[in-house]
């Protein structure tokens, strides 16, 4: 069997707690507002993924017994 090649690494990106607590807070604020009453799911969408932020980083705080500084994640920036 031959070795996997990776054919594309996407850039990484570093972020800084503040830029993820704004990140979560706009993604729920879109999700609460009414420009997109007409658009039920994606509000939903919108407000469980700044749920999904939120505990991420809560998750993380506790496992590693410090508040987030930076984060990296992976994608074009």
């Amino acid at each position: 069997m031959g070795t996997a090649e990776i054919t594309h690494t996407p850039g990484m990106m570093k972020l800084t707690a503040d830029e993820v607590s704004s990140l979560a807070d706009r993604t729920y604020g879109r999700g609460i507002s009414k420009v997109l009453d007409d658009m039920p799911s994606v509000q939903a969408d919108m407000r469980q993924a700044a749920r999904v932020i939120w505990a991420l980083v809560i998750a993380y705080e506790l496992a590693a017994g410090h508040p987030l500084q930076t984060l990296i994640v992976a994608g074009e920036q």
